[in-house]
């Protein structure tokens, strides 16, 4: 359990003792439960698997090749050249090239549209 979630379950426990056996109202409960769902949540998101990926990261594989130009630091473009992206075992990209140049306007499009 997080730092948090053991800050809230000794604020219950000193409710307890302080009030005797003092029940939790309905909303508290329910905020309990919001509250611990999200530290799982998160730790799920952080944990670190074998490689040091988290458990979200198994699903996607990224790639670049290592031939990079080191002189861009006065560069205002963002440049990425022969990068593949892999998701489930499916190539999405595969030794694709993205410019995103200063001044342009860009818009992603998710699954939902």
């Amino acid at each position: 359990m997080s730092k948090t979630g053991q800050d809230i379950a000794n604020k219950i426990a000193d409710m307890d003792i302080q009030d005797g056996p003092k029940k939790l109202t309905h909303k508290e409960k329910k905020k309990l439960k919001k509250q611990q769902e999200y530290e799982r949540e998160m730790e799920k998101i952080t944990k670190a698997g074998g490689q040091g990926h988290s458990e979200l990261d198994s699903n996607f594989t990224l790639s670049q090749s290592q031939a990079q130009n080191q002189n861009l630091e006065n560069a205002v473009d963002i440049k990425v050249e022969n990068f593949s992206i892999a998701a489930k075992g499916k190539e999405l990209f595969t030794n694709a090239s993205l410019l995103i140049a200063q001044g342009r306007r860009y818009g992603l499009v998710g699954p939902n549209g």
